[in-house]
């Protein structure tokens, strides 16, 4: 379903740029075509004009006619030319274009993928320790002994040791795992989550979009030096839109490759320079769509900002249901 959307969305901008640009003509271009032929036009009606007010022999006013008879197949064969030419470029140009869409939506379904696999093994992950909880208190049911109860205290503390971002299993646990792996590349980071443990948005939906909005931050923190690198994650939602901001570092490089054009033409077969925000914003941009929100970003000096918000419908919002191995 993600893939859909991002598809429909992908192929209806890529669509509209087309027909712009097979309809787009110069409107110089278009004078030029007119304004050939004109010229000789003027050019023969004044030899002829010149022949027949200084009297001169009638042989040099058939050599003019016969030369205005010769421009006339030779004008049109040279602008068929010239129109035959426009359009092979332009053939090549959609071309070029319509394998870079290609390329991008199958890195989007490879995304896609990714982002399920991870949602997936977070929901294992949250199954083990709750099979393992349940285990350890079926033992224990009515233990008093503390030394009895350590290991379901101990199962119980890991368990809770995941709820400390926010409520939401899958965004708690997700964004747990990329809290680590900021720490081991010397990003800091700041989480102020304030998501109840249901939203009227799909586990994979959730799972996407902290993944790309982390993996982004993480790829444009690459390119800063040692001691800069900052990622700065806030998310809310009262009960009918759900509002994240996230603010990272990021390069000079990459944030003025940010503020281009997704759609870059290249040759074929060579990799286009994409901003490193480019995979992840063109997702965001399709779910914020398909949920009647909006995206947005802003750069400066060394920052890069997104914003990101999702109405949701209200009924649609379950209760998360108990994670466990039965």
């Amino acid at each position: 379903m993600a893939q859909a959307g991002v598809r429909a969305t992908t192929g209806g901008s890529v669509g509209l740029t087309l027909d712009a640009l097979s309809s787009r003509v110069p409107w110089i271009r278009r004078a030029a075509y007119v304004l050939f032929p004109f010229s000789q036009l003027v050019a023969l009606v004044f030899a002829a004009g010149c022949i027949a007010e200084y009297g001169l022999p009638p042989e040099q006013l058939a050599v003019v006619l016969a030369i205005a008879v010769c421009c006339i197949p030779v004008d049109f064969a040279l602008l068929q030319m010239v129109r035959q030419a426009e359009k092979v470029d332009r053939e090549r140009v959609r071309n070029r274009m319509l394998e870079q869409v290609l390329d991008e939506q199958e890195q989007q379904r490879a995304c896609a993928r990714r982002n399920l696999d991870e949602a997936e093994a977070i929901m294992d992950a949250l199954r083990q320790w709750a099979q393992q909880l349940e285990a350890e208190l079926e033992k224990n049911p009515q233990a008093d002994d503390a030394q009895e109860q350590g290991s379901a205290k101990e199962a119980l503390a890991s368990l809770q040791a995941q709820a400390r971002y926010c409520a939401h299993p899958i965004v708690n646990t997700l964004v747990g795992i990329k809290a680590q792996q900021f720490q081991k590349a010397g990003v800091m980071t700041v989480f102020d989550l304030r998501l109840p443990d249901a939203l009227p948005f799909s586990d994979v939906e959730m799972c996407g979009i902290f993944s790309n909005l982390l993996d982004n931050a993480m790829h444009a923190c690459e390119n800063v030096a040692e001691g800069e690198r900052f990622v700065q994650v806030q998310a809310v939602y009262d009960g009918e839109t759900l509002v994240i901001v996230m603010r990272n570092s990021c390069s000079d490089r990459d944030r003025k490759r940010a503020s281009r054009p997704q759609l870059v033409l290249g040759r074929p077969g060579r990799e286009s320079e994409m901003p490193k925000h480019g995979w992840g914003l063109s997702i965001l941009k399709s779910l914020a769509a398909r949920h009647g929100g909006s995206l947005s970003t802003a750069s400066e000096e060394g920052v890069f900002d997104t914003r990101l918000e999702l109405r949701g419908d209200v009924s649609h919002a379950s209760p998360q249901k108990g994670v466990s191995g039965r």
